[in-house]
């Protein structure tokens, strides 16, 4: 069953706020205690070098040197030693013991602090009742993970790259240490309540045959014990018969020693489920080693900080809830859906909306769950942004139950603008499914529109999409440009016509902003026309830029550029496209070119803007190799200069090999594709969505794993009509 991500999330939220304070408490004081662990370590360390060779026998002896009688011996978790007993000058009580030299001193103490902090993180101060909340919020804290990581790889997957969200990516790294801290816990809970399983231990009791007296000293059992294995040991009230030694190693076993023979009376082994509970308490605590504690100080400080960017996140968004106004109305000319997680994707409904308006164009504007269609109406537009990596707006996991309660006019028509981000695998999914299921489902002819990160020339092609789908007359659509808003006049240099390709260069009469680059793009409106086309720009060094216009029967904006002479002068505005820039970091590895037809455009500025000796890699399809040739000059001077390596050209009526599509280059020369896709190298792409696809299908089928870190890595882009 595939469970609809609000379910984790909503579960994830209650339980973040259920535990919150419970949850906070027992980390700070965490921080504290894992602390103080690593702090013990060193300690232990030091201890270690002291008595790390002795035996116990050795230490007995030493220890008759100053004390008459003695009473108890034991180590601390910090490898302290403390004796108990009466010195030779008559004093009775506890010290502390350094084994190197013998030298006795204060006993060692717990901080005040330290026992403050552990009845804290064990009790919260509550007695029984508090260890019982404090073992719920760890059994509601491993939950709470779960539902975490699950919601994680239901909206972004769990391909092993960031997402660039700080709660997400850090928690991903947060998650195995947390949970193996929240599972210590909640086993330690189980025990201290008897929900533990135990089994009686291993108990062996030997019948003494005769009794030798011995010095304890000289007691084998004691000869073959390493002090670095001894926990605890108590001295018998007197050497005689019916006294005894009780000896408690640091692995659990107790043993029972006859205080004049030295033989073993009994020996106490624990189970292995209580050799288990006690491992997991030492990791809890951190006393198992210094991995250990070092790990659970960094892990507790850096959950606060999740903590906090969880409740960033919740606050951010209960603060910026969408504001909108729907606007309904049974006259309606065009209805227009929106289906958005966050709400951005209001401010773009608005926009179209108002168009319309201000062109005579009656509209009703409504959010996806209150929209029911107008029997009257035949155009409908939805505007579906789908979350993370392929799901509907968490509002909207029962969309398709609302779809059957849909009834549209018989010769109604649809246009889906779906909204995403080409870094995931299932880019704008939610908008394909809810064209698919209008389509087959609803009987509304739909025609579907995609659109990557909000890019402003994606939508001015899914507007002129709207309005042939919608047959609306043609209606200009302002964009919001991003560095220069005016139009700028521009002086045709030289014009190469290339089959159904026209190459035109041309000069600003006022020089180009400096931070202009190639992939940026020109937006050109012919005379006579109503909105604005997009076209892709070259930059080059001489402060020229070229464009390759693809001709098409009837385009009215082609054909008039195709008709431009050198001289002419004309206006246009230039638009920012950030994510098709080749950037500094590109520069660092090879690049892969990968276009055709007129997609070429912003490449020549690309190429000749790198350095020497980049080493990068071009693959054009044209019809005819005679259709390349206005390229040739620029192109040429790249592979001199070690710019370009390997110019392939494909020729899709002129077929000499067995390529005839880009995408064949790939399938003959693995050893390309797997340079292409590479960890220092970037692929750009430009041309038909039809092309790109096929790309993406090749890679995706012979080189996914390869393929599908690239795009994650950002290191995949795409600009493609």
């Amino acid at each position: 069953m595939n469970l609809p991500s609000i379910w984790f999330r909503r579960l994830h939220r209650s339980l973040a706020a259920t535990i919150s304070v419970g949850l906070l408490l027992a980390i700070v004081s965490g921080v504290a205690l894992s602390w103080q662990a690593t702090s013990c370590h060193v300690q232990e360390w030091v201890a270690q070098d002291d008595g790390s060779k002795l035996n116990v026998a050795e230490v007995m002896l030493d220890l008759e040197t100053s004390f008459s009688a003695l009473d108890q011996m034991e180590v601390n978790t910090c490898g302290q030693w403390t004796v108990t007993g009466r010195l030779l000058n008559g004093d009775y009580g506890s010290w502390g013991l350094r084994l190197s030299s013998h030298e006795l001193s204060q006993a060692p103490t717990t901080a005040n602090w330290v026992k403050w902090m552990t009845s804290l993180h064990r009790s919260l101060f509550l007695g029984t009742l508090g260890r019982m909340l404090v073992g719920l919020t760890a059994v509601l804290f491993l939950l709470l993970l779960g539902t975490g990581a699950w919601l994680t790889w239901k909206v972004h997957g769990l391909g092993g790259r960031g997402t660039g969200i700080w709660h997400v990516d850090m928690g991903l790294l947060l998650l195995l240490p947390c949970a193996i801290l929240a599972f210590t816990g909640v086993a330690m809970s189980a025990d201290r309540f008897g929900f533990w399983p135990k089994s009686s231990p291993v108990h062996m009791q030997t019948d003494l045959v005769g009794q030798r007296p011995h010095h304890a000293s000289q007691f084998e059992v004691f000869e073959n014990m390493s002090l670095a294995s001894l926990q605890d040991m108590k001295w018998p009230f007197a050497l005689e018969e019916g006294e005894w030694f009780e000896v408690s190693l640091k692995d659990g076993t107790q043993l029972v020693v006859d205080a004049l023979s030295g033989e073993v009376i009994s020996n106490r082994t624990p189970s292995f489920s209580q050799r288990a509970l006690d491992w997991l308490g030492e990791v809890h605590t951190g006393e198992a080693h210094w991995f250990w504690s070092v790990l659970w100080f960094l892990s507790s400080a850096f959950t606060l900080i999740l903590g906090w960017t969880g409740f960033k996140i919740w606050n951010s968004r209960r603060a910026t809830q969408p504001k909108h106004v729907e606007r309904q109305g049974t006259s309606a000319e065009v209805e227009i859906v929106v289906a958005s997680q966050g709400g951005s994707t209001w401010a773009t409904a608005e926009h179209w909306a108002k168009v319309f308006e201000g062109n005579g164009i009656r509209v009703s504007l409504s959010a996806m769950e209150s929209f029911r269609p107008n029997a009257e109406c035949r155009r409908v537009i939805f505007m579906a942004a789908t979350y993370g990596q392929g799901e509907a707006p968490e509002h909207l996991w029962a969309w398709k139950d609302l779809l059957s309660t849909w009834e549209f006019h018989p010769e109604a028509k649809g246009m889906v603008v779906a909204f995403g981000d080409k870094k995931y695998l299932r880019f704008a999914q939610f908008g394909h499914d809810l064209a698919d299921r209008l389509e087959r489902m609803q009987g509304l002819h739909t025609v579907l529109h995609k659109v990557n990160c909000r890019s402003e020339s994606d939508l001015l092609h899914g507007w002129i999409g709207t309005l042939k789908q919608l047959m609306l007359s043609d209606l200009a659509l302002t964009m919001k440009v991003g560095r220069q808003d005016g139009r700028k006049k521009f002086q045709l240099v030289d014009r190469i016509r290339s089959g159904r390709m026209v190459w035109l260069r041309f000069r600003p009469v006022v020089p180009f902003d400096e931070n202009v680059q190639s992939g940026d793009l020109m937006a050109l409106c012919p005379p006579g026309g109503s909105y604005d086309r997009m076209y892709s720009l070259s930059i080059f060094k001489d402060q020229s830029a070229g464009m390759c216009v693809r001709l098409k029967r009837g385009g009215e904006c082609s054909t008039w550029l195709d008709s431009l002479h050198v001289g002419h002068q004309f206006e246009a505005r230039i638009q920012t496209n950030p994510k098709f820039h080749i950037s500094q970091s590109t520069q660092g590895g090879a690049t892969t070119f990968i276009c055709n037809g007129s997609g070429i455009g912003p490449f020549l500025g690309m190429i000749e803007s790198l350095q020497d000796d980049a080493r990068a890699t071009l693959v054009w399809g044209v019809k005819k190799r005679d259709h390349a040739r206005f390229a040739e000059g620029i192109l040429g001077q790249a592979m001199k200069r070690g710019v370009l390596t390997r110019l392939e050209l494909i020729t899709s009526q002129e077929a000499t090999s067995n390529c005839k599509h880009v995408q064949d280059v790939f399938c003959l020369d693995k050893d390309l594709a797997l340079t292409s896709l590479s960890t220092t190298s970037r692929v750009m792409i430009c041309g038909s969505h039809a092309m790109a696809r096929d790309i993406e299908s090749t890679f995706q089928k012979n080189h996914n794993e390869a393929f599908q870190a690239t795009r994650l890595a950002g290191r995949w882009q795409s600009d493609c009509y």
